[in-house]
């Protein structure tokens, strides 16, 4: 029942695809928020959405509180969530990027340092599992091979 409604969604949006307006995240809201203000009803509201295309990332944050004063499963909820989608491959907003500095050159030789200290532990732990693995399969096989009355190894 969701996926026809969903197809039935889609579909109500092809004489619509070519009329896309590109617009930014915050565009977006303003848009939103003035529909909402102005009482448009849901299939209006999803229809003008659906007219959007977006210029960056509406990221998961933002979609959910876009999605918060939408009612689930409303045109508009959906036309949000596809657009969102539509979006994933995009650079989000700038206002949403970490502010930190990438790490000079000493810290990321440190990072790597680390990174291969990590491994050099881990092969370590990897090779007493596998010996144990090993031993365990051995003596199951020599267990076995003396019921048949067969040779021990």
């Amino acid at each position: 029942m969701r996926r026809l409604l969903l197809l039935v969604f889609l579909a109500s949006l092809v004489p619509y695809a070519g009329a896309a307006k590109r617009v930014s995240v915050v565009q977006l809201e303003q848009a939103l928020t003035t529909a909402q203000s102005a009482h448009k009803p849901d299939a209006d509201i999803g229809r003008q959405i659906g007219e959007f295309e977006l210029s960056e990332r509406l990221t998961e944050a933002t979609l959910n509180r876009l999605s918060a004063s939408l009612d689930p499963g409303s045109q508009a909820a959906l036309a949000l969530r596809l657009l969102a989608d539509q979006s994933v491959f995009l650079d989000p907003p700038a206002s949403e990027l970490p502010s930190t500095a990438a790490p000079d050159d000493a810290a990321q030789q440190r990072m790597i340092e680390a990174s291969r200290q990590s491994l050099r532990v881990d092969n370590a732990g990897l090779e007493e599992v596998l010996k144990s693995a090993l031993d365990t399969e051995r003596n199951r096989r020599r267990g076995r091979d003396r019921g048949r009355g067969g040779m021990e190894l």
